[in-house]
């Protein structure tokens, strides 16, 4: 089975809160648009060089939890975007509607 789901290189937004980030990233599929969510805890190895997990210990739970709240208001405010793109682009340039009368610009 292929995945026919486009993921961009650079996710769309971001959310980070110390070591613990969550990326947004838009998928479009078969003619709609869906969100999703990583995340990830960076940390220094003993080598001192970066690493990234997607493992939590108890005293990163507080501020994953709190990372993927912002997310999903994130997640929201992009969908409403993409709601009020999608109006506009209904609408003709040249008339507007309004409480059920059309007016030229």
């Amino acid at each position: 089975m292929t995945d026919t789901t486009t993921q961009p290189e650079k996710p769309i937004a971001d959310v980070q809160r110390g070591a613990i980030r969550s990326a947004i990233w838009r998928n479009e599929r078969k003619g709609y648009v869906t969100y999703t969510v990583t995340m990830e805890r960076r940390y220094y190895d003993q080598s001192n060089q970066p690493r990234s997990t997607h493992s939590y210990g108890r005293d990163d739970l507080a501020r994953a939890a709190r990372v993927l709240q912002l997310a999903e208001d994130k997640v929201f405010e992009l969908e409403e975007r993409d709601r009020q793109a999608a109006r506009s682009s209904e609408q003709s340039p040249a008339t507007i509607a309004v409480a059920g009368q059309e007016q030229s610009r």
